[in-house]
């Protein structure tokens, strides 16, 4: 009679163990699931930051050079870790998803230094000659454009310190500003002979072959003939 009870107690724990299981896999479920929550809590700020970068990236493609495979090889990382996470249907799947999210992380950092060092190469090479020129336009008299010039270069550099957040914003209004004073460059003298000289004296590449008689004018007007020295290169 006891052989009796003992083999019904095992029929009724053996029939209950399929329940177990699912209750047991529910539960690992449930914490694999509180594990994903506190280890993507700061995925809407870093999904943020990835779409700030890359507006500002875009906006200095020009300037990638080697950059332009890191670029791509983050887009494909985040992309991968996005898809294990929606693919995630076990308590296994999202612990496995967890440790990939914690690369997003290192994912957002090597794209902002790839974006810093575009818009430090956009800033040597575009704002830079203007900053020269500013300094120039200054010492002839016109210190109002000048100064806005020599502005350019530092406020793009000052942007790669703040917000990753701010940095798409603050490049297009740079850009913007730019484009603006060259239109007002070009009212300034009236000549696309001046233009090109003035251009090229910021790049270090201007040539007696670029003072044009509309050139000289120009600079007497200003007052500015004495501010020149002819060297042979």
């Amino acid at each position: 009679m006891m052989l009796d009870q003992v083999t019904d107690k095992l029929d009724q724990l053996q029939a209950k163990l399929p329940q177990l299981a699912h209750a047991l896999e529910q539960k690992r479920l449930g914490d694999a699931l509180r594990r994903a929550i506190e280890a993507t809590r700061n995925c809407e700020a870093q999904v943020a930051k990835l779409r700030a970068l890359s507006k500002a990236g875009a906006l200095v493609a020009a300037y990638a050079m080697e950059q332009h495979e890191a670029l791509e090889e983050v887009v494909e990382n985040v992309i991968y870790i996005g898809d294990i996470l929606r693919a995630a249907q076990d308590s296994a799947a999202l612990d496995e998803a967890v440790r990939d999210y914690q690369d997003l992380d290192k994912e957002v950092m090597r794209l902002q230094r790839a974006v810093r060092t575009m818009v430090e190469r956009y800033a040597t090479a575009e704002l830079r000659p203007l900053a020269a020129l500013g300094s120039l336009l200054s010492r002839i008299g016109q210190p109002q454009l000048g100064d806005q010039l020599v502005m350019l270069e530092t406020t793009a550099l000052a942007a790669l310190r703040g917000s990753p957040l701010d940095l798409p914003t603050g490049i297009a209004a740079i850009q913007a500003d730019a484009t603006r004073l060259m239109n007002e460059l070009h009212t300034l003298a009236k000549d696309d002979e001046v233009d090109a000289f003035l251009l090229a004296l910021a790049k270090g590449q201007a040539s007696l072959q670029l003072v044009t008689p509309s050139v000289l004018t120009w600079l007497g007007e200003q007052r500015a003939l004495d501010k020149f020295r002819v060297l042979s290169t």
